[in-house]
């Protein structure tokens, strides 16, 4: 009731203005002629509830029932009810679904109560003058037919309520309700019909009796004539008698038809077909009756011949097919009746002139034929005369040409040529080599010297086949054979003999003849997996040469390309290796031996120089020697016609004044065939052959071959003269012997070279962001300046030998600056994992292993080994808020966070392995730069700030304080000197890979989604303001009464929905507003508003 009061309140100036305009109107007309006026409208109707007048104002129909009234309103509104003109609340009456139930309430009204269903409507401010309506309408019925019809019959019932509300609803029997006056009879029978006025009155009842309705369709009947056409086949036409009866409005005057066709006055028809048909009778007003009937068994349509299948066993021939006049073939026709439907009954080869059941017929070939068929309704087809094709000569085979008419051991192509005159060369394949399969292709490949068939077919069916005999005598796949080996060193009786120069294999073969009698002889020769040597381009090309003792395999190979197996030979008693001293075989042994040849002690020295001692007695060495083996040379052992030296090499003095003591053998060992040979050496030196010698001893030795050794130095590692210069036998006599091993240097440094110092251009770390070279020198110098000289260096790097370099024997005192460059990526695949130009094939993620080696003449030898890393892949950064910090995440663009207090952010760094780009190592993290950029600042404007980061927590803490607002930029750099750069085409400036490269800008930093942080001075900057748009049209202080409908009756509020203590605006139209929500700093996310 408190919304409805409130739209009646809230209706437009307009309304009021014209409501009191027709109160006006009211006022001056007289009593009676209003109260007329509302009767003759409808504006207001009356009904008695429980005795008691209820007036309703809007409403169109009303019914009463006890207390309750049914009513029916345009509107939808719940109705308003009005005591003595005013709007009551009325609490007790209760509306729903179209019913008021006033229950007991009506009791305790003394004055007149109103409803008013049109919320546009209005209420009188007296009680109209309006009585209730008590009489019924009176009712006539129309449209009952007078003839025949077709039904249904529409019957309209016109009511008469006299002075009344009028008839609203109308009714047959004791059907339903309804608005329309309109009914649809169905039936002939007898109906009574009633009306009923606007509030309730029901008229009596008007019976009328419907007699010419026509509702039913005629009786329908079918006869076939014959009878029996539908139990057995034929051709004739059927006759077709339809009957017809109608009971009520008779038959029509045309009331036959069958599909559709016109209607007809009589019932007779014909059939010529087995197809279902629809026969119909309608009687006079069209109702109309159906019933199928079909000719089973009619069929006037000849059957059709498709084709005539010629058949040879269970093979099918193709139309047009060659066959042979000497044959009985299989005739079958394959006929259908699908038009007629009735099926193939006969067949016959001879025009008709005899039938069988059958639709196969055996029959010679090379004949003509008439077939014809005839189906169960004794239609026949037309005739389908056949007319053979017929072919008995054999294909004619003109020529077989080969490939090549040179000797081979290859396929040769034998391709063939025919033809057939008469049903052509089979198109399905006319060729075939012996017992092989049928193919189109007119060559053979053969690869033996057998005689085969060629055969050729025809078209026709059974083929003719033509067959020829052929051989490929050219060919040979039978290799020759080497006979015989022999090599240069062996002697007349047979023996092989020592020897240290080149020996002559010289090989000797035959070739063999094919199965055509045609010979292959032998045309080159070769040893091992060398180049063939053929005898029209050399004489000697059955002669090799061979230098070691392995075996060989030596072939030989004929005319046609047979290479023959391999023939084994090996030059055993070959030796060209050189004799070596004898290997340490225990700590206490020694090659090279020194001893006092009397084993007496030595004199006292003649005289003391600073490299040498001079002594007065015979001085024994012993050397120990070896004819060894290797892969290429057996040890011929040694000879007492060779003999061995000692040089006893001064500085000081010309090489034509050099000592040399030769050793002659007093025992000859001959060497053995895979063994080494051992045997010793021993001279007695006076010491006028030493005489004021001062320098180094070396040892030349030679087996009885001759092969003879470079001059050996005698040093502390392969003599005994380490341990006996400080005897009491040598006193401090010695040999100046050099046993320093070279010393292995970084580049522009005098410091052995190790990981922190092998490269040059960052001396300070082992792990690199871009390609690096290690710069290291090789010194064989002493302090006493006494060296034998860097011999040779060589570096490996995981495995693979990247760098190695011989000095022959130089004495050499460093090598110069030796650069090995590193490349880990590059433009071309080929050119990446390299150190040196040398493809490194474990390259271990970039983790390096570099072992250098170098050693001296002297045989002494360093070796150092270090690691190095390729490091390539920027750093990522994180953000993090700390717990505690009170924030909520914002899905507005500008912003990532918003936060109500000042807030610590956490930036930290990962430096994770680059597996995907083959990185074993990863540097760590170095350094965190930053920036906060205000919102209103350029990036470039704010100056970054770096950050040092342990390198177990690569993180720091930025304290955001309010008032701030902006965003946070960051990145890393490793210990590798990684880090984003700027960004350039397809790569950054700082690094080769970078994982947050999507998200940073073009400078490398990446950012949260953004930062925001307001405190409570900004925040009551914010602000909500609303403003009217139209104002009340008065306002209300206090809680009082108010009078309504001009009367004396006052209505106290019971509840309010707002303070009337306070000056509350009425509005006597639709209030508006206008609501401005304001935010200088963080921005509004959502704004929510009651009512």
């Amino acid at each position: 009731m408190k919304a409805k009061i409130l739209q009646v309140k809230m209706t437009s100036k307009k309304g009021l203005a014209c409501l009191l305009a027709v109160l006006m109107l009211l006022t001056a007309l007289p009593l009676g002629l209003v109260t007329s006026a509302m009767a003759a409208t409808k504006d207001c109707m009356v009904v008695e509830v429980q005795g008691k007048k209820v007036y309703f104002f809007g409403a169109e129909a009303l019914e009463v029932t006890d207390s309750k009234v049914a009513y029916t309103a345009e509107s939808a509104e719940v109705p308003t009810i009005y005591v003595d003109g005013a709007v009551d609340p009325a609490d007790d009456v209760r509306i729903s679904d179209g019913i008021i139930d006033f229950g007991t309430w009506l009791a305790d009204q003394s004055a007149w109560v109103g409803v008013l269903c049109d919320p546009d409507g209005t209420v009188t401010g007296t009680e109209p003058s309006v009585q209730p309506d008590a009489q019924a309408p009176r009712v006539t019925v129309s449209g009952n037919p007078t003839a025949w019809g077709k039904a249904p019959a529409t019957l309209t019932v016109q009511a008469d309520d006299g002075n009344g509300y009028g008839a609203v609803a109308y009714r047959m029997d004791n059907g339903q309700w309804q608005k329309a006056p309109e009914f649809r009879v169905k039936a002939n029978g007898t109906y009574t019909f009633y009306a009923k006025d606007a509030v309730g009155n029901v008229s009596t009842g008007e019976t009328v009796e419907v007699q010419y309705v026509d509702a039913n369709a005629p009786e329908i009947g079918v006869v076939l004539d014959p009878p029996n056409a539908g139990e057995q086949w034929s051709n004739d036409k059927v006759k077709v008698t339809v009957t017809g009866k109608d009971s009520e409005s008779g038959l029509a005057k045309k009331a036959f038809k069958m599909d559709e066709g016109q209607w007809q006055e009589t019932g007779t028809f014909v059939i010529q077909d087995n197809k279902e048909h629809n026969f119909y009778v309608r009687d006079a007003v069209g109702n109309e009756a159906k019933q199928q009937a079909k000719a089973d068994k009619y069929d006037n349509i000849a059957p059709v011949i498709q084709k005539v299948q010629v058949k040879l066993g269970n093979l099918v021939l193709k139309q047009g097919t060659y066959i042979s006049d000497k044959i009985t073939y299989t005739y079958h026709i394959d006929a259908t009746d699908n038009e007629g439907g009735s099926g193939i009954k006969f067949f016959s080869c001879n025009g008709g002139k005899t039938w069988q059941t059958s639709g196969d017929f055996k029959l010679k070939g090379g004949e003509s034929y008439d077939f014809r068929v005839k189906d169960q309704a004794e239609n026949e087809s037309a005739v389908l005369p056949y007319v053979p094709n017929y072919d008995t000569t054999v294909p004619t085979i003109n020529d077989v040409q080969q490939s090549t008419d040179k000797p081979t051991n290859q396929a040769v192509t034998v391709t063939v040529t025919a033809n057939d005159v008469q049903s052509g060369l089979n198109k399905f394949g006319a060729y075939k080599l012996d017992n092989g399969d049928w193919q189109k292709e007119n060559s053979f490949d053969i690869q033996d010297d057998k005689i085969h068939t060629v055969s050729v077919r025809d078209n026709a069916n059974p083929e003719n086949v033509a067959e020829k005999k052929i051989q490929v005598k050219n060919f040979n796949s039978t290799p020759p054979t080497v006979t015989n080996v022999t090599l240069s060193n062996v002697g007349a009786d047979g023996k092989e003999n020592w020897t240290n120069e080149p020996i002559t294999a010289t090989v000797e073969a035959k070739g063999n003849t094919n199965n055509a009698q045609v010979e292959f002889p032998v045309v080159a020769y070769k040893m091992d997996d060398g180049d063939w040597q053929y005898i029209e381009k050399s004489k000697t090309a059955n002669q090799f040469t061979i230098e070691d003792k392995k075996e060989h395999k030596f072939y030989c190979l004929d005319n046609a390309g047979n290479a023959s197996s391999a023939s084994s030979c090996a030059a055993k008693l070959y030796d060209k290796k050189a004799p070596e001293l004898e290997p340490k075989k225990t700590p206490e042994f020694y090659p090279v031996e020194f001893s006092q040849s009397n084993n007496g002690p030595f004199a006292k020295f003649l005289n003391k120089l600073s490299f040498g001692r001079f002594f007065n007695k015979e001085l024994k060495i012993t050397v120990y020697a070896t004819d060894g083996v290797d892969e290429y040379s057996n040890a011929s052992g040694f000879s007492d016609k060779k003999v061995q030296s000692l040089i006893f090499k001064d500085p000081s003095k010309d090489t034509s004044d050099q000592v040399v003591t030769t050793i002659p053998a007093k025992v000859a060992k001959s060497g053995e065939v895979g063994n080494a040979v051992s045997t010793k050496f021993t001279a007695e030196i006076t010491s006028e052959e030493l005489k004021n010698f001062k320098g180094s001893l070396y040892v030349q030795l030679q087996d009885q071959l001759g092969n003879q050794t470079e001059e050996i130095q005698v040093t502390t590692a392969n003599s005994n003269l380490g341990e006996l210069k400080n005897t009491e036998e040598f006193g401090d006599c010695n040999f100046v012997l050099e046993n320093n091993a070279p010393r292995i240097l970084a580049a522009g440094q005098n410091a052995e070279l190790k990981a922190e110092n092998a490269v040059s251009a960052s001396p300070s770390t082992t792990t690199f962001k871009n390609d690096y070279t290690v710069s290291f020198h090789v010194s064989d110098q002493t302090e006493s300046g006494e060296i034998s000289g860097v011999a040779g260096v060589q570096v490996n790097v995981n495995g693979t030998d990247v760098y190695s370099e011989q000095y022959n024997n130089e004495k050499k005192p460093q090598t110069g600056t030796i650069d090995l460059h590193a490349v880990a990526k590059a433009d071309k695949e080929e050119n990446a994992y390299q150190v040196n130009g040398e493809k490194i094939k474990n390259w271990n993620g970039g983790e390096l292993t570099y072992t250098v080696e170098a050693w001296d003449n002297a045989g002494n030898a360093s070796k150092v080994s270090f690691t190095l890393n390729f490091d390539q892949t920027a750093p990522t950064v994180q953000f993090a808020i700390p717990s505690g910090n009170a924030c909520e995440k914002v899905t507005v663009s500008d912003y990532g966070f918003f936060f109500n207090k000042d807030t610590d952010v956490v930036i930290s760094a990962l430096d994770p392995c680059n597996t995907d780009k083959q990185e074993a190592t990863a540097s760590g993290v170095q350094s965190i730069t930053y920036k906060l950029v205000p919102s209103d600042q350029k990036f470039d404007e704010v100056e970054a700030i770096t950050v040092p980061v342990a390198k177990d927590d690569p993180s720091f803490t930025v304290a955001v304080q309010a008032c701030f607002k902006g965003q946070i930029y960051a990145y890393a750099t490793d210990n590798a000197g990684n880090f984003p750069g700027t960004r350039e085409v397809g790569k950054w400036s700082g690094c080769k890979y970078f994982a947050d490269s999507n998200e940073a800008n073009d400078q490398g930093y990446v950012h949260p989604d953004g930062t925001i942080v307001e405190n409570a001075q900004q925040h009551q900057d914010s602000s909500i303001v609303i403003a009217r748009k139209n104002q009340p049209a008065g306002t209300q202080n206090n809680k009082k009464a108010y009078k309504a409908g001009g009367q004396n009756a006052p209505q106290q509020d019971k509840k309010l929905s707002y303070d009337a203590t306070k000056s509350v605006p009425l509005y006597d139209t639709n209030a508006k507003f206008t609501v401005t929500v304001k935010d200088a700093q963080s921005g509004i996310r959502t704004v929510k508003y009651t009512r």
